[in-house]
């Protein structure tokens, strides 16, 4: 889908990126700006391509830097990621790295009869 009023690398919600250099694989979360260029390996991200169910998993590259399943995220551009494939490589927005984002743990409600 394109639209005329938005550039044809701007960083849309539900958008799978792959490195063009690394395994590496994010998709996208949430963002506020639009415009936010995405790097990995100092390279731009590129439109990634559905993963079929039965393909291998590779094995994490030693030194992995993105984890698959971590979210990541720029507070400047808003922008949240998830790893869905590990890789070497470091995703940068507009030249800043993205930095893992953590949650708070939180406490789950008891169940009736556990009390």
């Amino acid at each position: 889908m394109t639209n005329d009023l938005m550039p044809a690398d701007a960083c849309l919600v539900a958008q799978r990126l792959a490195c063009a250099t690394c395994p590496t694989s994010v998709v996208v979360l949430a963002v506020r700006d639009a415009g936010v260029r995405l790097t990995c390996c100092g390279t731009p991200m590129q439109q990634g391509t559905p993963i079929t169910c039965s393909a291998v998993a590779p094995s994490a590259p030693r030194g992995s830097r993105m984890r698959a399943g971590h979210e990541y995220a720029d507070s400047n551009s808003g922008l949240t990621l998830r790893c869905i494939r590990e890789g070497s490589g470091r995703v940068a927005a507009d030249g800043r790295p993205v930095v893992p984002r953590f949650r708070a743990a939180r406490v789950l409600p008891r169940p009736e009869r556990w009390r």
